[in-house]
């Protein structure tokens, strides 16, 4: 019962309740004083017979434990007296064991089920049921021994058994499938030897055999022993099939956490200060203030509040981990723990007072628990206090010992001039970049554009760690391999992590700025790829991150995709490279694509295979809400657009317009960039032929119901959010029953239909330009978009339609509406953007498209400054009715975006 590899769970295993630690030093000692407190006397041994039984009726973990409970007690507090008399007694009351554990015999059970059915799912399925890993191998023992025991009779309608069963033996043998012993009992081909000297008699000529000198009578076949032959033969295959399904299964359960073997897009020492001195140190922490780091995994960071300031090494490689401090995400109880009250400001005028200040740390000590010597001759977390009385100016000054020799400390006057060189650099740049005053804007409107791109700037975050991951062939989720990430943040408070298509947008604005910024964040990017093609969508690195999401979120799942918006920053760079090509910034961007391209192409194709519709050249979004119970309309959070409505009944009948016109738009930039570095481009530019093809667009997507674009799928528009009843009998208190949910009721059975749901999916085609000049569904979007009842707002397009069921409605009784009407700033930028577009190309709706441009682009500019002015933040999205920011703030990702619209730059 000792178990062995694997018996406490896959790696990244979470049980619900802490097991005993049984390398505690304390674990034995307590085990044995709880024994000796029942005073059992001469019944001593009954307490080995009930614990026994008892393991019976659990879990398999359970009778792991209670093994080694037995295991270590023996000698100790129970003799060999008592385990016997316990273990004579079991014996007696075997039948009732039998009876209370019925699943003892189903290993043998699940093995001849499974020569029956063939299902090699089911039988996987069961074996887990069994929850018995460290008697897996009495499973592959009697599977060979079954196949041993039939070989003769195998070898009458398999005559080359033999060397088959050796082969695949020695290869079981090889894999550590089976053990030696094991092999060794495979039953060898009898051979027929001459030995040298013995020669067989030769026949007389004139001797006939005697099957020649008489008829013999013709053998009827036994066609039962035939059957059974027959059915033995099938069974070795299945049998060898099976292991082969669970010898696959183990090696892509692997494929999730194998990174992509292609050389890195980024040298590995791309972010030290040998390389990128001038960006070494910087505010890379940015969901605290003051969060100042290195680009380097082990790097020492910094932050502030209202109290202390703290400097921490996370990590010292001279160290064992046994002796380090709590984490980072541990910060804050560290802190409460170190409040104290005893101190006294003594002001120069006026009355002496309290307050609570940071004393020394006193971590929590449990009772038993020995302090373990600590062998650090220096801190690795530092909390500097300083007191002061408002209005006050401090500077903080922290150097490394690099710096030794430097003629001049950062502080003073010194710190106040270098700070205006590069303040007046900064305005300098900006004007050049973006022409703000040369296109007549105020200077409140140009600080309100500096304070955007600024705090994008500075919401940059340097994170390093390992992603929590799962793919359907993990039982449990695993660690990824240890990455770096440089990467833009949406929001520093909210979400100080990488989003992977709000990173495209992020990187709209960064590429204008300094396109080597957005080079190094899209190469970070691609470096995190496994070996599939998939890259997490959501990066959530290590525990000080992992501290900040809640936990249905941190698990990233390998068939889960995003928009892939980082083409949208491609498409930039290879702009910047045709129009700009002898400037010195975008020089490095033709060997950055070739280093890139290897990744490039892997992450398309598995967009284009996993992603794929049920149809040819339809895509479907997967990792949609399963749980249609609660969920007015289950969620696509793969798609970006969480609550958006799609088909209110997910299944695999779907289609998903947007993320048809992503892969459309993908598949140009492919070609554009292959065409560039001289590799085969073909391919890629059939496809997007193929995917804008406004015929095949029309054919999948367009709602003649609706005059719109849509998504097609088994869908109702008749459903609600219900209070469940919940029956209380007569005179029970209600208290002590479920409380009533809200649950959705579908009044109308689904069908497989357009979805008809008006809004920002449905503008697709049109935002990402896959629709041509001249089509006559572009008179359709364009009158939705300025339809005030429909798409509309004074402040931008909302995201779904006022005439939607769906408008507005909570999507369970604690989600709140997110995409069903706030305008979101990114949506209205490729809106701005198309607009742009159709209204600078000839054709039969130009003149109506570059006048909805002027509205929009004026009515979004306007909102997002004024809001900004009032509550002094940018939000995440904006109120449809009356233009208040609401959502997270600041939010300085992809509203910032307002920066590029007053810029006219697309």
């Amino acid at each position: 019962g000792a178990g062995g590899k694997g018996v406490w769970g896959a790696p990244g295993m979470v049980y619900e309740a802490e097991e005993p630690d049984v390398r505690d030093p304390n674990y034995d000692e307590a085990a044995q004083v709880l024994l000796k407190e029942l005073n059992l006397g001469q019944h001593k041994y009954e307490f080995t017979s009930v614990a026994v039984s008892l393991s019976l009726e659990g879990k398999a973990s359970h009778r792991e434990l209670t093994s080694r409970l037995l295991s270590d007690l023996s000698g100790k507090m129970l003799t060999q007296g008592d385990m016997a008399h316990a273990f004579d007694k079991m014996v007696k009351e075997l039948p009732d064991l039998i009876l209370d554990t019925p699943e003892a015999p189903q290993m043998n059970l699940l093995l001849k089920e499974y020569l029956i059915s063939g299902d090699v799912s089911e039988a996987e399925h069961c074996l887990r049921d069994l929850e018995v890993p460290h008697f897996h191998h009495e499973l592959v023992y009697e599977g060979f021994q079954r196949v041993y025991d039939e070989l003769h009779e195998i070898c009458l309608d398999v005559p080359h058994a033999h060397p088959i069963m050796e082969a695949f033996v020695d290869l079981c043998y090889q894999e550590s499938v089976i053990t030696k012993q094991l092999r060794d009992a495979c039953p060898f081909r009898q051979r027929k030897r001459v030995v040298t000297g013995d020669a067989p008699p030769h026949s007389r000529r004139d001797e006939r055999p005697a099957a020649l000198n008489r008829k013999e009578k013709k053998k009827k076949p036994d066609i039962g022993k035939l059957f059974i032959n027959i059915s033995i033969g099938l069974c070795i295959f299945s049998l060898i099939w099976f292991f082969y399904a669970i010898y696959m299964r183990s090696s892509l359960s692997k494929r999730v956490v194998t990174l992509h073997t292609s050389p890195r897009v980024l040298d590995a020492n791309s972010t030290t200060a040998e390389v990128s001195s001038e960006r070494f140190w910087g505010s890379y922490r940015p969901q605290v203030y003051f969060g100042m780091k290195t680009r380097s995994p082990r790097s020492v960071v910094t932050d502030a509040n209202s109290s202390p300031f703290s400097f921490c090494y996370p990590y010292r490689d001279d160290v064992d981990a046994s002796t380090l401090s709590p984490g980072l995400e541990k910060l804050t109880d560290i802190v409460k723990l170190s409040l104290n009250r005893r101190f006294v400001y003594s002001p120069p005028s006026g009355e002496k007072r309290h307050y609570i200040g940071v004393d020394t740390y006193k971590p929590p000590h449990h009772q038993n628990q020995q302090k373990p010597a600590d062998p650090r001759k220096e801190s690795d977390f530092v909390v500097h206090q300083v007191t002061v009385q408002t209005p006050f100016q401090i500077e903080v000054l922290f150097e490394s010992g690099s710096f030794y020799n430097r003629p001049n400390q950062l502080v003073g006057s010194i710190m106040t001039q270098e700070l205006e060189r590069r303040k007046a650099e900064f305005n300098v740049k900006f004007e050049k970049i973006f022409g703000l005053e040369s296109k007549g804007f105020s200077q409140t409107y140009i600080k309100f554009a500096k304070a955007a791109l600024s705090n994008m700037l500075g919401g940059m975050g340097y994170f390093y760690g390992e992603s929590v991951v799962q793919s359907v062939y993990n039982e449990y989720p695993i660690l990824y391999p240890e990455g770096a990430l440089f990467t833009a943040v949406p929001s520093r408070s909210f979400f100080p992590r990488g989003f992977l298509w709000d990173e495209g947008f992020h990187q709209l604005l960064l590429s204008k700025w300094d396109p080597q910024l957005t080079r190094e964040a899209i190469g970070h990017w691609f470096d995190l790829m496994n070996i599939e093609g998939w890259i997490p969508r959501e990066q959530i690195l290590g525990d000080e991150a992992r501290s900040k999401v809640p936990a249905e979120f941190i698990v990233q799942r390998n068939e889960n995709a995003n928009p892939p918006t980082l083409f949208l920053a491609l498409q930039e760079l290879i702009g910047q490279l045709s129009s700009r090509s002898d400037e010195a910034a975008s020089k490095p961007t033709l060997p950055f694509l070739r280093r890139l391209f290897p990744r490039l192409k892997t992450w398309f194709q598995w967009y284009n295979t996993t992603q794929k519709g049920p149809k040819p050249n339809s895509y479907r979004w997967r990792g949609r809400d399963k749980d249609t119970n609660l969920y007015l309309n289950p969620k696509t959070l793969t798609s970006g657009l969480d609550d958006y409505p799609r088909a209110s009944h997910p299944s695999a009948d779907e289609r998903h317009v947007d993320l048809h016109c992503w892969m459309a738009l993908s598949s140009g930039i492919m070609a554009s960039i292959a065409q560039l570095l001289g590799e085969p481009h073909e391919d890629y530019k059939l496809l997007h032929d193929v995917l804008r093809d406004n015929n095949l667009l029309n054919d999948l997507h367009w709602s003649e119901q609706l005059h719109a674009f849509s998504d097609y799928g088994n869908h109702t528009q008749n459903v609600s959010l219900q209070r469940e009843k919940v029956y209380v009998p007569p005179g029970q208190p209600r208290h002590q029953f479920p409380v009533a949910r809200l649950v959705r009721s579908v009044r109308r059975a689904p069908k497989l239909q357009y979805v008809n749901a008006l809004g920002y999916v449905s503008l697709f085609p049109f935002l990402l330009q896959i629709l041509q000049p001249d089509s006559p569904k572009l008179e359709h979007i364009l009158r939705d978009m300025r339809d005030p009842n429909k798409l509309w707002t004074p402040f931008g397009l909302r995201s779904l339609s006022k005439t939607d069921p769906l408008y507005m409605e909570r999507n369970t009784e604690h989600d709140p509406p997110y995409w069903r009407g706030p305008v979101w700033i990114n949506i209205n930028y490729l809106a701005v953007r198309a607009l742009y577009h159709y209204g600078n190309t000839e054709g039969p709706y130009q003149e109506k498209a570059a006048d909805v441009y002027k509205e929009l682009r004026t009515n979004i500019i306007n909102n997002v400054y004024m809001q900004y002015v009032e509550t002094g933040y940018i939000w995440e999205q904006y109120n449809d009715s009356t233009g208040r920011g609401q959502g997270s703030h600041p939010f300085t990702g992809w509203s910032s975006l307002t920066v590029l619209m007053m810029a006219e730059h697309y």
